[in-house]
C-alpha cells in the first residue's frame, strides 16, 4: 500500500508539531506506519508466531490437578507434610466402595475387582482389600492378655493327661471315666476353675446333640471358649484362625454393610503423574463397568481424593474449553450486532485469537502448567482482550467519520485511545501481576500467565488490528459508519438524565446503602466439597461415606514408631469429643512380648507332648455295651464321685459352686433325656456328637502344636499388601484419627483439628491441611485485593499527575465493587475460594472504564460520554466482557459457576458506576463549581 499525503481534513495532527509528541505517541505513531506500508506483512508475521505458540504449548503445557500444589504453606506445615510425604510418597488412594448386596455378593465383587486390578500391574499398584490373616495362626496365643495365657498354660498343664486320653479315644463314652475322675478327684479349687468350664461346656454339646437327636446340630468347641473366654467375636475370629483353610479379613465400613477396595497408580519413570492417574482412573472405570454385569445386586462407587482432584480438574477444563468457545460466539455476535457487518468484529476477535496463541506459550515458558484456577485464564482473555479492538474500532470509526485519512485517523486513533487502553491494560496486568506477592502459589500464577497475557492480547490488537484495518480500507465499504448510530438512543438517554444530577446521585446513593447492608450477609465458605459438582459420582460417594458410616476422606494421621505408642496416642484421641474412631494396623502386633514368652514357652512344650489325634472314625464297638456304659456313668452316685460333686457343690469358692451346680444340672437333663429316648436315636446323638467334638479335638490340638513362642511377631512379618501401605520408608505406622462431625465445614474443621493438635502438634491428614491452606487462600486473596488497590491508585496518580482526577477514575471501581457485593449479598451467593479470586481481579478489569470517561471529559468538556465513541466502546467492550465471563456460569464445576456470577455481576457494576454515574457525579462536581483541571476548565 503506497503512503498517500494527508489532506486538510487532517489537521488534528497535521497542524500539531511532531517534534512535541511524547515518546508514547511516537512509538505508537510508528507502528501506525508500519501496519500501514505492510498490513499483510504484519498479519502473516503475527499469524505464524502465534501458530508456533500453539504447537509449543500442545506439546509442552500440562495440567496438574493437584491442589496441593497451589498452596504455599508455612515451613512449619510444609516440614510436617514432609515428613509424611518421605515416609509414605504415594499415600493417596484411590478408593472403590461396594454395598446394596449381600456380604457374600458384596465379597465376591470386590475379589473380581481386585483380580482384575492386579492382572494390569502396569497401571494398578497398591491394591487392597482383604488381609490373608491365615498367617495369625500360629501367632494366636500371642494376642492374649498375660493373665488369660497364664490360664491356658496352665489349663493345658492341669488337663494334658485328659487331653491325651481323649486323643486316643474316639467316643465320648470311652474316656467318661477319666473325665468324670479327673473333674471328680482330689484337685484344688483354682485347678476346678479350669477343668470345670471346658468339662460343663462338653456335656451342653452333648445334651443339645441327644435333643436333637443329632439332627441340624449346631456345634460348638469348648476350646475356644477356654482360650478365648466368653468375647463372641474374639471366639468367631479363633475359630476361623484353628481352621486349615485362609482366614481372611475384609476391609469394610458401616458394620460390614460396605466393603472397600483401595489401589493406587502406578507412577511410571519419566511419565509424569497426572497422566499416571488419569490412565488409571480411565481404565479403573471402564473394568468397574465391565464386571457390573456380572454383579447386578451389588452399587460400586468411586471416590477418594485422588479421584475428587481427578474429577475437579477434568469438569472445570471441559467446562473452561466450553466456556471459552461459547465466549468466542457471544462475544463475536455481540459485536456483529453492534457494528451490523462481519468484517472488522471478525477482525477484532482474530487479533485477540493471536493473543491468546501468544499468551499460552507465555504461560508454558513462564509455568509450565495449568491449574484448577488458571484453566480458566482463556476466557477471562477473551472477555477482556477483545475491549481493546472494541475502543480501537470505535475510535478509529470517529476519526474517519470526522474526515481523517486512515493513516492520521489510526494514528490519532493509537495517540489517544491507545494509550488509554495501554494504561487500563497495564493496571489490568498490576492487578494480576500483584497476585505473585501472595502466599498461594494458585494465584501467584493466574497472576503471572493472565497479566502476561492481557499486555499480549493488548499487543495483538496495537498491531494486528491497524494492518487489518488499513487492508479493509482497500477493498472494504468504508461508508458503513453504524457503530455510533447504533448506541444513539443512549446519547438520547444520557442527555436527559444529566439534566438532573442531583436526582440521579439520591438514587445511586440509596442503592449503595442497600447494597451495603446486603453485603453484610455475604460470608466466606471455607468448604471445598462444595466447589464440585455435586452431580459428580465422587462427591455422592463421599456424602453416602459420612451419612452411612464413621468414615470420611477428611481425617487426621499420626505417625508412630510401633505398637504401644500408637496405643497410647489412639486412647488419647478417642477421649476427644470430636473423634469417632481411630486406626492403627500396628495394634495388630502384639504387646508384653517377654512377659508372655515364658507362658506360650510352656503351651508350646505342652502341646508338643500331647498326641495328635487321628481322624474320627465310626464307634466300632457293640452298641449296646455302649449304651449301658453311659447310663451307668450318667447314674453312678456312690464312691469317690459323689463324695467329689458333693465337694464341687458346696465349694467355699463360689465360680466352683457355680459350675458345679450347672455340672449337676447338665447329668440331670442329660439321663432325663436318655431315659426317655430309644437306643437307636441315642445312638444317632452320641455318633453326631463324636464326631464333631474329635474332629474339632484334632483341630484345636493340631493349633497349639502349631503355635509359635519365638521370634516374636514384628510389624515387617505382616502381609505385603498391608505392609507397604501402612508401614513407612523410615519405619514409622500410621495412625488415622475419624472425626465425628462433617469437617468439610469449616466450624467443624477448626475443633476437629485443634484438638488432633492438642494430642500431637506433628498430626497431618487432609483435615489439617485444608484448614490451614484456605485460611491462607483467604487471606492472599485479601492480600492481593489490598496490594491491587494500591497498585492501581498509584498508576492513576502518577496516569493523571492529579490526585482529584486519580480518585475520580478510582470512584466507579470502588462503589461497583460495593454494589457487587451488595448483590451477592441479595443472590445468597457466598465468597469461596474459587470466587474470591474475583476481589483482586475485578479492581484492575474495567479500570480503563474510570481512565476513559475522565479522560473523554477532560478532552471534549462535556461530562456526557455516549455522543462519541468512548460510551459506546465501554457499553460494547463491558458486555463482551460480561458475555465472557457468564458463559462461566453454565459450568457444573461450582466454583467456576460461582466465579463466573461474581464477576459478571462485577463487570455490569463497573459499567454503571463508570457510564453514568461518573459521568453524573462530574456534571454534579461542574454545577457545584469544582475545578477538574482540563483544557476546557
Amino acid at each position: 500500500m503506497t503512503e498517500k499525503p494527508l489532506s486538510k481534513s487532517n489537521e488534528k495532527l497535521a497542524l500539531s508539531d511532531p517534534a512535541r509528541w511524547s515518546w508514547g505517541t511516537r512509538i505508537f505513531a510508528g507502528i501506525a506506519k508500519m501496519c500501514w506500508r505492510a498490513p499483510l506483512a504484519v498479519v502473516l508475521l503475527c499469524t505464524l508466531t502465534a501458530a508456533l505458540c500453539c504447537a509449543y504449548t500442545y506439546y509442552y503445557l500440562e495440567f496438574d490437578s493437584n491442589r496441593s500444589n497451589l498452596i504455599k504453606r508455612s515451613p512449619e506445615l510444609q516440614a510436617k507434610q514432609d515428613r509424611y510425604t518421605e515416609e509414605f510418597p504415594d499415600g493417596e488412594d484411590i478408593v472403590v466402595i461396594a454395598e446394596g448386596g449381600s456380604a457374600e455378593e458384596n465379597k465376591a465383587y470386590v475379589n473380581d475387582l481386585a483380580a482384575r486390578l492386579r492382572a494390569e500391574p502396569q497401571i494398578f499398584s497398591f491394591v487392597f482389600e482383604k488381609i490373608d490373616a491365615s498367617f495369625l495362626r500360629r501367632y494366636a496365643l500371642h494376642y492374649l492378655d498375660v493373665p488369660e495365657l497364664k490360664r491356658i498354660a496352665d489349663g493345658l498343664g492341669e488337663n494334658r493327661d485328659m487331653l491325651a486320653a481323649l486323643g486316643q479315644s474316639s467316643s465320648i463314652i470311652d474316656c467318661a471315666p477319666l473325665l468324670a475322675n479327673r473333674a471328680f478327684g482330689k484337685i484344688s479349687d483354682e485347678e476346678l476353675k479350669l477343668i470345670l468350664p471346658v468339662i460343663n461346656s462338653m456335656l451342653e454339646q452333648l445334651q443339645n446333640c441327644i435333643s436333637t437327636r443329632g439332627r441340624n446340630f449346631t456345634y460348638k468347641s469348648p476350646w475356644q471358649t477356654s482360650i478365648m473366654g466368653n468375647d463372641p467375636a474374639a471366639s468367631e475370629q479363633m475359630a476361623a484362625l484353628m481352621q486349615e483353610e485362609d482366614f481372611a479379613l475384609y476391609s469394610t465400613l458401616a458394620d460390614g454393610k460396605i466393603y472397600v477396595v483401595l489401589l493406587r497408580p502406578t507412577y511410571s519413570e519419566g511419565v509424569p503423574h497426572p497422566i499416571c492417574i488419569e490412565r488409571a482412573v480411565v481404565r479403573l472405570k471402564a473394568i468397574m463397568k465391565d464386571i457390573a454385569l456380572q454383579h447386578v445386586h451389588v452399587i460400586p462407587r468411586l471416590t477418594g481424593e485422588l479421584i475428587l482432584d481427578y474429577d475437579e480438574g477434568q469438569t472445570s477444563s471441559e467446562d473452561s474449553t466450553l466456556s471459552a468457545i461459547i465466549s468466542v460466539i457471544l462475544v463475536t455476535a455481540i459485536f456483529m450486532w453492534a457494528f451490523r457487518e462481519l468484517y472488522r468484529p471478525m477482525m477484532a476477535v482474530y487479533s485477540l485469537a493471536i493473543g491468546v496463541g501468544w499468551t499460552m506459550a507465555f504461560a508454558t515458558v513462564a509455568v509450565g502448567h495449568l491449574n484448577l484456577l488458571t484453566v480458566t485464564c482463556t476466557t477471562i482473555l477473551i472477555g477482556l482482550g477483545i475491549d481493546y479492538g472494541i475502543h480501537f474500532i470505535y475510535r478509529y470509526e470517529e476519526e474517519r467519520s470526522e474526515g481523517l485519512e486512515p493513516l492520521a485517523a489510526m494514528t490519532e486513533t493509537l495517540a489517544r485511545a491507545g494509550q488509554e487502553n495501554f494504561t487500563g491494560a497495564f493496571s489490568t496486568a498490576l492487578a494480576f501481576g500483584v497476585l505473585n506477592l501472595t502466599d498461594f502459589t494458585g494465584i501467584a500464577e493466574l497472576g503471572t500467565i493472565a497479566g502476561g497475557g492481557i499486555l499480549l492480547c493488548y499487543a495483538a490488537n496495537v498491531l494486528v488490528l491497524p494492518a487489518f484495518l488499513f487492508w479493509y480500507e482497500t477493498w472494504g465499504d468504508n461508508t458503513n459508519r453504524v457503530g455510533l448510530s447504533s448506541f444513539a438512543w443512549l446519547s438520547n438517554w444520557e442527555g436527559q438524565w444529566l439534566k438532573h444530577p442531583q436526582l440521579l446521585l439520591v438514587l445511586f446513593l440509596l442503592f449503595t446503602i442497600w447494597c451495603g447492608m446486603s453485603a453484610c450477609r455475604v460470608r466466606y465458605d471455607y468448604n471445598l466439597l462444595n466447589l464440585q459438582s455435586q452431580d459428580l459420582d465422587s462427591v455422592k460417594a463421599e456424602l453416602y461415606l459420612m451419612e452411612s458410616s464413621d468414615h470420611s476422606l477428611l481425617y487426621g494421621i499420626s505417625l508412630v514408631k510401633n505398637a504401644a505408642e500408637a496405643k497410647k496416642l489412639m486412647a488419647a484421641y478417642e477421649k476427644l469429643p470430636t473423634v469417632a474412631n481411630t486406626e492403627c494396623a500396628a495394634l495388630i502386633v502384639p504387646e508384653d512380648y517377654e512377659r508372655k514368652r515364658p507362658y506360650l514357652e510352656s503351651c508350646a512344650a505342652l502341646a508338643s507332648s500331647l498326641p495328635l489325634p487321628a481322624e474320627w472314625q465310626p464307634y466300632s464297638g457293640s452298641m449296646i455295651q455302649k449304651l449301658l456304659r453311659l447310663e451307668k456313668l450318667m447314674t453312678s452316685s456312690s464312691g469317690d464321685i459323689e463324695d467329689s460333686l458333693n465337694r464341687i457343690l458346696y465349694s467355699s469358692d463360689p465360680e466352683v459352686a457355680a459350675q458345679g451346680r450347672l455340672l449337676q444340672k447338665h447329668i440331670d437333663d442329660i439321663t432325663v433325656r436318655l431315659e426317655s429316648m430309644l437306643p437307636g436315636p441315642i445312638g444317632d446323638s452320641i455318633t453326631a456328637f463324636d464326631r464333631c467334638f474329635f474332629a474339632d479335638l484334632r483341630t484345636m490340638v493340631t493349633f497349639l502344636k502349631a503355635q509359635a513362642f519365638a521370634p516374636k511377631l514384628a510389624f515387617a512379618d505382616m502381609p505385603p499388601a498391608l505392609r507397604e501401605r501402612e508401614l513407612g520408608r523410615h519405619g514409622l505406622i500410621q495412625v488415622r484419627v475419624f472425626p465425628k462431625e462433617n469437617v468439610w465445614e469449616r466450624s467443624a474443621q477448626e475443633r476437629f483439628v485443634h484438638d488432633l493438635e492438642s494430642v500431637d502438634p506433628q498430626v497431618v491428614g487432609m483435615p489439617v491441611l485444608t484448614y490451614y491452606d484456605s485460611q491462607v487462600l483467604r487471606e492472599a486473596n485479601e492480600q492481593a485485593g489490598m496490594y491491587a488497590l494500591i497498585a492501581i491508585w498509584i498508576l492513576l496518580f502518577i496516569y493523571f499527575r492529579n490526585a482529584k482526577l486519580a480518585l475520580l477514575a478510582l470512584m466507579p471501581k470502588v462503589v461497583g465493587v460495593l454494589w457487587m457485593v451488595g448483590i451477592m449479598g441479595a443472590c445468597g451467593v457466598d465468597f469461596n475460594s474459587a470466587n474470591f479470586l474475583a476481589l483482586p481481579m475485578i479492581l484492575g478489569i474495567g479500570l480503563v472504564f474510570g481512565i476513559h470517561v475522565v479522560h473523554r471529559v477532560l478532552e471534549e468538556g462535556e461530562a456526557g460520554i455516549f455522543a462519541h465513541s468512548t460510551g459506546p466502546a465501554i457499553a460494547l467492550a463491558a458486555l463482551t466482557t460480561m458475555a465472557g465471563f457468564g458463559t462461566l456460569m453454565l459450568a457444573s464445576y461450582r466454583g467456576i459457576a460461582d466465579l463466573g456470577f461474581v464477576m459478571t455481576v462485577g463487570v455490569g457494576t463497573n459499567l454503571i458506576s463508570s457510564a453514568v454515574l461518573l459521568p453524573v457525579f462530574i456534571k454534579w462536581l461542574r454545577q457545584m463549581h469544582v475545578s477538574l483541571g482540563g483544557r476546557h476548565e
